[in-house]
This record gives C-alpha cells, sequence and structure tokens, in this order.
C-alpha cells in the first residue's frame, strides 16, 4: 500500500506561468527519489506534499501520522538558537545541572525523567556528525555543513514514518554524505530524496524525473534511469522522424490529388462543350467526384492534424530530453612568457579556526581546488581572500580583480529580473546577446523578466554564473560551492565550461566527479588541528 497517493497536483507562480499541471503518482519504495531540471518545481512539489504549500488543485493522501521534511533554508541563523536548543534537549542539560548542583525541585526531576544520559548522549551523536561544539554554542556559528547535519540529525531522531529530504547533501563534505546514506539505510523511516546527488541516487529505488510535461517514473536507481531515459530519447526520435516523412507524404498526396481534381474539372469542361455526353450524365459524374473528392479532403485534412499534434507532442517530448546548455565567456587566451600573479598568500592564519598556516600562489591560468572538512574554514578563507574578513596573521598580495559566488547568492538582486540582473553587473552586453545568454542557462522568453525571488537555487547559481563569467576583464573567480544546487545535467555543463574557462579560478566542491572534470591544476587541503 502506498505511503502517500499524489492525485492532480497544480501550481502556478505569482506570475501566472503554470509550474506544473495534473501530477499523479505514489509513493511505496523504501527509498524514492525526485530530479529534474532546475526551476522544474521539485521544492514547490516536495513543500505540499509536506503540506506546507497548497496545491492550486489536487489532493495528496497520507498513509501515516508522522512526517519529517528536510528544507533546503536551514536552520534559521537569527533564531539564536543553541545546538542543544535546536536538539530540544536544552531544558534537560539544564535541569541536570541544577541537579548536580544540589539546588533542585521536583519539577527538575521531571523535565530529566529517565534520560540522566543527555550530555552523554548528545555528545556521542554530535560526534557522529563531526561537530565538536559544546551544546551551548550558537547555532549561527556553525558552518553551512554542520547545519545541515544538525537538521538531519534531528529529523532521524523522530519517529517520522515519511520523510521527505530536499537537497539534504547540499554543503556536506564526503564523511556528512557518507553519515547520510547509513542513516537513510538503517532508518525504518521511508525516503524521499530530492535530490542531484549522483551517488545518492546511485541506492534509490525509484526515480521520478519532473519535466514540463510532468512526472516519468523510472523503476531502479540513477543508472537504470541513463539507460532508460537514452533509450526513451532514441525511440523518440524515430518516433518523431515518421510522423515527419508522414507528414511531407500526406503534402505530397494533397498536392497530387488536387492537381488529379483539377485534370478532372478540366476534362468535364472539355467534354461539356463538345456535347458528346449527356449534361445529366456529366452532372452526376460532376457531383460524384466532388462528393468522393470531399470525403478524401476530409480524411487527408484529419490525417495531417492527427499527424500534426503527434509531431507537437514528440517535438516537446524531445525538447524534455535533449541535453541542455551552459555559456559561459572562456576570454581571450593570454600568451606570456612568465605567467601572471594574480595572488599570492604567505603565512596567513584563518580566523575563528584552529588551522595551519596558509601559503598559496596563484597565476593566470591556474585553477585551485580547496579542499577540506565541514568547518575547516574554506569560506572564512574565501572572504579573506576577499577582504571581507582581516587574517590573524601574515600577508595577502592581490594583482586581479576578484569575483565571489557564495553559497547564499548574495550577488542577485532579488527584486530584479533574471535580464535586469545581467544587464547591471554587464552592462556591455546587448539585448539581444542577453536573451541568447539566458535561453543557453535555460531561460527563454519571457522567463527572462521572471523576478530572482521566484528562482530556485540551481535557476540563481546558473545566472551568477552567467553574469561572473562575463566580467570584463576576467577576474579571479571564488567559487563556493558553485555545483550544489545545479541539476545533474548542470552541473556536467558547468565542469566542462570550468574547465574551458581561460581565466582562473579557486573552486570549493565536495563532489569529486565535478571537482576532475572542472580542470583543477593544484589542490590544496585545509586540515584542522
Amino acid at each position: 500500500m502506498p505511503i502517500l497517493n499524489a492525485q492532480q497536483l497544480s501550481y502556478k507562480l505569482d506570475t501566472g506561468e503554470r509550474l506544473f499541471s495534473n501530477l499523479s503518482f505514489s509513493i511505496e519504495q523504501k527509498f524514492t527519489a525526485i530530479i529534474g531540471r532546475n526551476g522544474a518545481g521539485k521544492s514547490v512539489l516536495a513543500s505540499i506534499l509536506a503540506g506546507e504549500t497548497q496545491a492550486d488543485s489536487g489532493s495528496v493522501f497520507r498513509s501515516f501520522n508522522h512526517l519529517g521534511y528536510f528544507k533546503q533554508q536551514g536552520i534559521d541563523s537569527h533564531s539564536g538558537q543553541s545546538i542543544a536548543e535546536f536538539l530540544g534537549v536544552a531544558p534537560q542539560i539544564n535541569a541536570l545541572k541544577k541537579v548536580e548542583s544540589g539546588q533542585y525541585q521536583a519539577a527538575e526531576l521531571d523535565i530529566i525523567g529517565d534520560n540522566w544520559q543527555v550530555r552523554e548522549n548528545l555528545a556521542r551523536q554530535l560526534a557522529e556528525i563531526a561537530i565538536t561544539l559544546p551544546p551551548e554554542t550558537p547555532c549561527a556559528q556553525l558552518s553551512g555543513g554542520e547545519k545541515a547535519k544538525l537538521q538531519l540529525l534531528k529529523l532521524f531522531s523522530t519517529n517520522a514514518e515519511l520523510l521527505i529530504l530536499d537537497e539534504p547533501s547540499n554543503h556536506l563534505d564526503n564523511k556528512g554524505r557518507q553519515w547520510l546514506l547509513k542513516q537513510i539505510n538503517t532508518s525504518k523511516s521511508k525516503v524521499l530524496l530530492i535530490s542531484h546527488d549522483r551517488a545518492l541516487l546511485h541506492h534509490v529505488g525509484a526515480i521520478y524525473e519532473l519535466t514540463s510535461l510532468g512526472l516519468t517514473l523510472y523503476p531502479g536507481n540513477f543508472s537504470h534511469y541513463k539507460t532508460s531515459k537514452q533509450t526513451h530519447l532514441i525511440a523518440v526520435n524515430r518516433k518523431l522522424a515518421q510522423a515527419q516523412s508522414k507528414q511531407k507524404q500526406i503534402a505530397r498526396h494533397t498536392q497530387l490529388n488536387h492537381e488529379k481534381a483539377q485534370q478532372r474539372a478540366a476534362s468535364g469542361k472539355r467534354l461539356r462543350k463538345s456535347g458528346s455526353q449527356a449534361k445529366i450524365l456529366l452532372n452526376t459524374m460532376r457531383d460524384n467526384a466532388e462528393k468522393s473528392s470531399s470525403s478524401r479532403a476530409i480524411q487527408r485534412d484529419n490525417q495531417q492534424i492527427n499527424n500534426t499534434e503527434l509531431i507537437r507532442q514528440l517535438s516537446q517530448r524531445k525538447e524534455s530530453l535533449k541535453p541542455q546548455a551552459m555559456y559561459i565567456q572562456t576570454g581571450v587566451k593570454v600568451k606570456t612568457q612568465k605567467p601572471e600573479t594574480l595572488l599570492s598568500i604567505q603565512d596567513i592564519r584563518i580566523p575563528y579556526v584552529d588551522t595551519p598556516l596558509i601559503r598559496l600562489h596563484l597565476s593566470h591560468g591556474d585553477k585551485l581546488h580547496l579542499k577540506g572538512n565541514n568547518a575547516c574554514g574554506k569560506s572564512t578563507l574565501m572572504k579573506v581572500i576577499l577582504g571581507e574578513l582581516p587574517a590573524d596573521s601574515g600577508d595577502i598580495q592581490r594583482a586581479a580583480p576578484l569575483f565571489y559566488l557564495d553559497q547564499d547568492f548574495r550577488l542577485i538582486n532579488q527584486a530584479l529580473s533574471l535580464l535586469g540582473n545581467l544587464k547591471i553587473y554587464c552592462p556591455s552586453i546587448a539585448d539581444t546577446q542577453a536573451h541568447t545568454l539566458l535561453a543557453g542557462m535555460g531561460f527563454r522568453g519571457q522567463s527572462v523578466h521572471r523576478k530572482a525571488s521566484w528562482l530556485s537555487g540551481g535557476e540563481k547559481m546558473k545566472l551568477a554564473i552567467l553574469i561572473a563569467t562575463h566580467q570584463i576583464p576576467l577576474p579571479l573567480l571564488l567559487l563556493d560551492e558553485p555545483d550544489n544546487h545545479l541539476d545533474i545535467e548542470s552541473k556536467h555543463l558547468l565542469s566542462e565550461a570550468l574547465n574551458q574557462y581561460r581565466g582562473s579560478f579557486i573552486l570549493i566542491s565536495h563532489d569529486r566527479e565535478f571537482v576532475t572534470d572542472a580542470g583543477i591544476t593544484e589542490t590544496v587541503e585545509i586540515l584542522s588541528k
């Protein structure tokens, strides 16, 4: 029996754009995934299934009592909550402190209950997700990966029958992703995963792909999905070629029949003039010919209408299956005898974290991967390079313009449209070229006027990447996990584009395949002491 059943779900944006229509599906497997291109509506669908967003039409039937929901937004850094407060154990820890001090009442004993090992249990749980901070630490001080793991720890500690996880591995390092997969496999909960993480998708039992045409079910894991989709694309191309060939055949027959009808009409006129046939016989022959011709014409018209509709449907299906494109400015190749130094870092110490002194040197064309576990200081180092934070010690020499793409898309003006953002940051780009570039990222027609605040995380990252790579002159790019929110196809396209990029960049990413494909020339690992 399905644990969740959705019927005829539809949703449209505030702009009036239809995001999806009449989606019907069910969740039965232990581990099911929903995938799709950026902007397809996966997160909105997840929110509807979780009961936090109202669909415009349709129903969701849930055969369970308790649901857990992991949102991309994560923990509110402005709430002021500590780790213990977020996990709901602060009252027990505080009560235990009073008991240990000897100043307690019966109420404290009631709060503790049987959980006298609350601190030890909490320390063990936090150690499993590589958080060694005291439970009183404000959540605002945690890294993105630590916040994600803390949120997941809380969810897996519940008795939820279904967990809906929307991009849970986005900020996790490799150890964190292994921990997440272990939790999914050992949990009694069924899991609905919205993700572009290929490592996780290889473990699912079924995949739903959301496109502009609806949901398509692919039984099996990601490997089966890729094989099935390629087979599907080949079949669609074959059917489309057959339909287009039939359309030409119908057109040829229509033209041929039209010519024959003209010939018969001309022959009838000649017979009338010659008087060799009785007029009543000629009229009968003419009427019969017209009826027969009209019947054939109606039949051909119906064939053409049906075939045209088939071509339209197959073309839409082909469009949803064919690979995307991504256009970034690779830059002009610079020919120099000696590579130009862009950045030099000598013995700096990163604030807030305890790491060894850092040294690195970047010349034109260098592509550096900044590696390290969650909370080791990678993003902090980016801000030090950018000049937003001072180093505790050491020296930094910058000899190139810098362009920073952070995990929170601070670059993007949420009140402006896609086109407006691109024009502000890249004023030299003409309107026609701007439309072409945005179309290459998947933003076609009127969608270029969509406000940035309505975009998905992946769409915002695509826009930010487009802006960053069209700066003049090419800057040194500081890329803080740019692949996090991208769909599988876009992630592959970005890695290829970065490989061809003739400028330099510093890249933070936990996706080994993405890093390898991006053309990295050097790796620097930040180690915690």
